[in-house]
């Protein structure tokens, strides 16, 4: 009788640069998995190789360096023998550690010499795909097409003369730079020259990313990812590949930020716009090289097709990435898989090779609320927005009290319903692509779905179609058929009040603060002068000046600014009414204004790197040119890093970044613990504040930093700041405090906080006495809110 599959560990982190993108891809996993399966374990693998068991409370973590310098004091670490009698117990183990370690074989190794279930390939074809030297061999040897390629060990002498002549040989103007081991995205260079080329590998080198640099012409092409998959009966089927789409003006790679943070500069097309012959050989091309690797369960494959019609595999991923709208999960989707069914899949696949049997734990059947859920826009925070109404939907398909269903908002005020697949792009312009060609992408998917499932052993599933509604006819639609809106919109009418208002006339319950107040903490100034009238001992706001970037007198504007403080400093320039980091830079003169106001006055929709002092990572502007800007005085915060998983903090000024998450429940109000993000540079990023796997939080602060009687004080003022500004259900704020002085200046509050995967108020809701987990805080925001309309 085969051993039944009831208890599943999951292994995630490592001690690449990638840990960050292992910890999102196991929480996806996890999300997806525990309501079938019995028992889910997760275990960590810090830098340093040491292993843990894992909390999931820091499952939620943004990045591992949130928890990392404080994991000696929560637990002790396994032994390597002790990690492996832990492993032992388990039916079957899911790795799911990117990069080194996880892809290269050395955990899979483990795992086989002690007899221990596992998912994925063996470790000698984790080898052979991580390691591009290996993969080339094998690409060689089954008469696949490969580039020329320079291969530099960190001992070579002559490095740069080698560079020159490989160079010359090819007669090169652009060349990619990249380790010899590693995923596609890290520490992967662009270059025009044998000397920028001879600087990266060193850069390689330095860093520690590999021992060995590879060197190859810079590939001319359309560049794809295909996912491939197992069936029961041992043969791999492709699905449908993505082309990856980038702007690549200034010789962009795919690199880390693209991959993983939604940027409209990058676009993911599933389908590609490639020709269905085409698609038809990549695929099996794809289907051969799994052969001729060996590999089992699943896999990404990265790859390009040149202008001649040759197409050239570049990159093999054992270990695919897992968050929530990867490649993996958008490439299934179309094929008519959930999350949930894909996973099911893989995993059926590795349990039928060990004797092992899954049938996923039947969730009893209950009346569930139909909830709709909106996202997207056309703010600055419009891929924000995606990210917290994406999530949200998922989260709740996992509820037994609520039936989730996903909407639209384009940038024309049309609200679309969105198939599972569409709701899963990685941006707001593909979502609206999509909706608006969607008989032209049913048209050419569904071939290739009807053959690809039943490769797979799957039955036949139609695809859904999109249906467009005007703002009346949607709000008349879920007045009709849902009991809650819940609202994932970031800044724009979705978070200044008209939505609300609207809400409000067709008397539909929804999550957030009303009108009033949701146009209140929308207004930066309006929130700034609430709060100083307020008179709350020790909170103010920053005094501001306010003008339009087509000010023809900037410099009075700049001499204004001047007066708000009485000392020299510099000034933070953003718009009057975006959320987030949508358009803050740090400015410290007259031509820096200027060059600002040029840049919204032409169009711009970002910044480039390295424009202004401090910033050295692009920026969204705001999506309205016409809206007002602020300029106030820069506040300077005490530096605060990490060191060898030690917090090392130098008190200067005594001010401290910080962000709360506030609850209300009939006119009660209730901070959670504040978090402190340390930032990389003066303003939180984009990434920082809401891309999994870069900033890192620290929830509740450090007593080092904060001692506990301040922090209850804290709490309290904060709530009273929710309550003079009128929040209702919840919010988050964001504040600098003085650990000297013990003032706090308020800076903006988000009458609707992001929910994205990884955002702080989760961590917040978890660090409460009685830890909340994300599905139980959003039901509790939906009850709350519906409560509050009753």
């Amino acid at each position: 009788m085969n051993k039944h599959l009831n208890y599943l560990a999951i292994i995630c982190g490592g001690p690449s640069p990638e840990r960050g993108i292992s910890l999102n891809s196991a929480r996806s996993v996890v999300d997806h998995l525990a309501p079938i399966i019995k028992k889910i374990d997760i275990f960590y693998v810090s830098p340093d190789l040491q292993f843990y068991h894992l909390s999931p409370t820091h499952l939620y973590s943004n990045t591992p360096l949130d928890f990392d310098f404080k994991l000696e004091s929560l637990s002790t670490p396994f032994s390597e023998q002790e990690f492996i009698n832990q492993l032992q117990n388990v039916d079957l183990v899911f790795p799911i550690i990117h990069g080194a370690y996880g892809e290269d074989g050395t955990l899979q190794s483990l795992l086989e010499k002690n007899n221990i279930p596992y998912v994925g390939p063996s470790s000698s074809v984790c080898n052979n795909m991580y390691h591009k030297p290996n993969a080339r061999i094998v690409l060689e040897k089954h008469n696949f097409s490969t580039c020329p390629v320079l291969e530099l060990d960190q001992t070579d002498t002559n490095q740069p003369e080698k560079i020159t002549t490989f160079f010359q040989e090819h007669d090169l103007t652009r060349a990619v730079v990249k380790p010899a081991a590693g995923g596609s995205s890290i520490g992967v260079f662009s270059v025009e020259t044998a000397e920028q080329a001879f600087k990266a590998t060193q850069t390689i080198f330095t860093e520690k990313l590999c021992n060995q640099v590879l060197i190859e012409p810079y590939i001319q092409g359309k560049e794809f990812t295909l996912i491939l998959l197992q069936n029961p009966e041992g043969d791999p089927v492709a699905l449908v590949p993505s082309q990856i789409q980038i702007n690549c003006s200034e010789n962009q790679l795919f690199d880390y930020r693209r991959k993983y943070l939604p940027t409209a500069n990058t676009q993911w097309l599933c389908p590609p716009q490639f020709e269905d012959t085409t698609i038809d050989k990549i695929r099996s091309l794809g289907e051969q090289l799994f052969k001729a690797f060996g590999i089992r369960d699943f896999t990404r494959m990265d790859g390009w097709l040149l202008e001649s019609g040759e197409i050239l595999f570049t990159d093999f991923n054992p270990i695919s990435g897992m968050e929530q709208n990867s490649f993996i999960f958008q490439q299934g989707a179309w094929m008519g898989l959930t999350h949930q069914e894909l996973l099911t899949y893989i995993i059926r696949k590795a349990c039928q090779r060990y004797g092992l049997t899954f049938t996923p734990v039947a969730n009893p059947d209950s009346e569930k609320e139909a909830v709709a859920v909106l996202m997207g826009g056309a703010t600055a925070e419009r891929q924000v927005s995606l990210m917290s109404g994406s999530n949200a939907w998922l989260k709740l398909r996992q509820s037994n009290q609520y039936q989730p269903s996903p909407f639209f908002l384009d940038t024309n005020h049309f609200i679309w319903s969105l198939p599972y697949a569409y709701a899963l792009s990685h941006t707001v312009e593909e979502i609206e692509q999509k909706c608006l060609k969607a008989e032209q992408q049913t048209k050419k998917i569904e071939p290739f779905q009807q053959k690809i499932r039943s490769s797979l052993g799957l039955n036949f599933k139609p695809l859904v179609q999109p249906k467009k509604y005007s703002l009346a006819e949607f709000l008349q639609h879920v007045s009709d058929n849902f009991s809650f809106l819940f609202l994932g919109l970031h800044g724009g009418i979705g978070e200044d009040g008209t939505i609300q208002k609207h809400l409000d006339q067709y008397q539909i319950s929804y999550n957030g603060s009303r009108p009033e107040a949701a146009a209140i903490c929308m207004d930066k100034n309006l929130t700034a002068e609430r709060i100083n009238s307020a008179q709350i001992p020790n909170v103010s706001a920053l005094e501001k000046v306010i003008f339009k970037a087509d000010e023809t007198d900037l410099e009075s504007c700049w001499q204004k600014a001047q007066t708000l403080t009485d000392h020299p400093t510099d000034f933070v320039i953003k718009p009057q009414a975006e959320g987030c980091s949508a358009g803050i830079i740090i400015i410290n003169n007259l031509e820096d204004l200027k060059r600002y106001c040029q840049l919204v006055n032409k169009g711009h929709t970002f910044v480039e790197a390295n424009t202004f002092p401090y910033q050295s990572a692009e920026i969204s502007l705001m999506a309205d040119p016409n809206q007002p800007l602020m300029l106030e005085p820069f506040i300077e915060i005490d530096p605060i890093f990490m060191k060898k998983n030690k917090l090392v903090h130098t008190s200067k000024t005594g001010w401290l970044e910080l962000t709360i998450g506030v609850l209300e429940k009939e006119d009660l109000y209730h901070a959670l613990n504040p978090s402190i993000t340390v930032a990389a540079e003066k303003v939180l990023s984009l990434e920082e504040k809401f891309q999994g796997g870069t900033g890192i939080n620290l929830t509740p602060p450090p007593e080092s930093l904060i001692p506990s009687e301040q922090l209850t004080s804290i709490k309290v003022k904060l709530a009273q700041t929710a309550q003079v500004l009128g929040i209702q259900n919840y919010c988050r704020i964001d504040f600098f405090y003085n650990t000297k002085t013990q003032k706090i200046i308020i800076i903006e509050a988000n009458s609707l906080p992001a929910l994205t995967p990884s955002t702080v108020i989760y961590h917040q809701a978890l660090a409460e006495p009685k830890p909340v987990p994300p599905l139980v805080f959003i039901e509790s925001l939906i009850k709350s809110a519906k409560h509050s309309f009753d």
